[in-house]
């Protein structure tokens, strides 16, 4: 088997017992970067030569399950570029930051090292973070490798692409408001958005906030026991991040192993207020029908969803104002997507009392999930409304009769973000013309064992996991 085939559980299992070395295993990701750049277009910043110093180093070192660092074992992994590896720009596609290196690595980065990661690269985001594709004026944009016409949405639709088609085993992602779940969705990959301080982030010296509870940094891989591996990796407190708090101390990637189903789902299609593409629908309606036919109690619910779209809109006006003077936002605004524009001219009529009714009604939620959490073992829902676009696809996707704002369109996304609960994205099916549609598995904070073991055992009912990864497929 091609060594880009293999899983990055394979992968370690030869660097520990010497039958790969660190130096092989970097230059096969590079070959294989380089194989597909010119049709999917998901790195950014490369560390070619740094990774195969560190590679030799890796090398040298003692091996076996005591050895520094045996998680990752000298596996390379690639970074989302709007995190800090200490020598590279953090740029988020921006030229004006592409020549202004990070002086530091942020603490998830640190961690990955830590634990046997070698950094090989940076994965591509749209411009600031913000847009339906990923594209930008300095890196372009990535192309989803199940169809290169189509759309990896964002913002880590670098990491995501880059998984599909086999330029890297692991990815780190960033997800605020669907960022890691939705291009994990759109390329038929598995990423956790996982419960706030379970991954330390900032750090001295880096361009981190550490006291931010929405954005946070997440795993990404083909499988989900890779994912696992990849959480094991990352998980973690530090004394520089104050919200950060320790792993569960039996692992993750144990739980992976042991796929269980769930007792009790409740799974909804919409959560009574997001508009739903029918091919999503039904993605979601046959795997409702598959668990049901395993034994599952399946209730077709979800928590009270009325409201959250505007709270969160409110919520992430209140983030984009406290980031962005109007001097900055008037210089990149040339650049920027009409709704990174919007978003920032929204936020500088923002009310207390506004701010105020979205923490209020966020609470609420929180209130919701608890009590829907006592019914049932697990929540699904979409990853995505839709299957992947094309891309340039400029709109949005709106509730029913209304004339607002973006977050309607996301609402899947925020919901979860705003609920404080752990969510692992995963494909569940594949469309009439064979594009991904992924679902989130949504549990109670801190539940990501139970997760990995309930996802775990839902890819194995669909199927699609043995799929990957893929050559790049242009439009036939």
């Amino acid at each position: 088997m091609q060594l880009w085939r293999q899983s990055a559980r394979q992968v370690v299992a030869a660097l520990g017992s010497g039958k790969l070395s660190a130096v092989e295993v970097v230059q096969g990701a590079i070959h294989r970067i380089e194989a597909t750049h010119a049709s999917v277009n998901a790195i950014t910043a490369r560390r070619f030569e740094q990774a195969l110093e560190d590679a030799r180093r890796a090398d040298a070192q003692p091996r076996g399950p005591r050895a520094p660092g045996r998680r990752l074992a000298g596996l390379p992994v690639v970074i989302k570029d709007m995190t800090d590896v200490a020598g590279l720009a953090t740029t988020l596609g921006d030229p004006e930051r592409a020549h202004i290196l990070s002086p530091r690595s942020d603490l998830c980065v640190e961690r990955i090292e830590r634990e046997g990661g070698i950094v090989l690269a940076k994965t591509n985001v749209p411009f600031m973070g913000l847009g339906h594709d990923t594209s930008n004026p300095l890196f372009g944009t990535t192309r989803n490798p199940w169809n290169t016409d189509r759309s990896t949405g964002g913002s880590s639709g670098g990491a995501a692409a880059a998984l599909a088609c086999g330029a890297a085993w692991l990815a780190h992602g960033s997800d605020l408001g669907g960022s890691i779940r939705g291009p994990a969705g759109r390329c038929g990959v598995v990423g956790l958005r996982p419960t706030p301080g379970l991954v330390a982030h900032g750090g001295i010296d880096t361009r981190r906030d550490p006291v931010e509870d929405q954005n946070l940094d997440g795993p990404m891989a083909r499988d989900v026991a890779d994912c696992a591996l990849f959480l094991d990796a990352m998980a973690g407190a530090s004394p520089e991040d104050p919200l950060s708090m320790p792993p569960d101390p039996d692992g993750y990637l144990p739980a992976a192993l042991a796929p269980a189903l769930p007792k009790r789902v409740a799974v909804s299609a919409d959560l009574g207020v997001a508009t739903v593409h029918n091919a999503v629908r039904t993605v979601m309606a046959d795997l409702a029908r598959r668990l049901a036919a395993d034994g599952v109690e399946v209730d077709e619910s979800g928590p009270p969803c009325d409201g959250i779209a505007d709270a969160a809109y409110d919520l992430r006006l209140a983030w984009t104002r406290r980031r962005t003077s109007p001097a900055e936002f008037e210089r990149r605004r040339p650049n920027l997507p009409d709704i990174a524009a919007r978003t920032w001219l929204d936020s500088q009529s923002l009310t207390v009392d506004r701010l105020l009714a979205a923490q209020v009604r966020q609470q609420k939620l929180i209130d919701d999930m608890r009590r829907l959490f006592r019914q049932v073992d697990c929540l699904i829902i979409p990853a995505n409304p839709s299957p992947p676009p094309l891309l340039r696809h400029n709109g949005t996707t709106l509730a029913p009769g209304t004339e607002h704002h973006w977050v309607h369109g996301a609402v899947l996304s925020y919901a979860v973000t705003l609920s404080w609960c752990p969510s692992l994205s995963l494909p569940a099916g594949l469309t009439s013309d064979r594009l991904p549609v992924g679902v989130q598995v949504i549990g109670p904070p801190r539940s990501e064992r139970q997760l990995f073991r309930y996802g775990a055992a839902i890819e194995a009912l669909c199927g699609i996991a043995p799929l990957l990864p893929i050559e790049p497929r242009a439009t036939a």
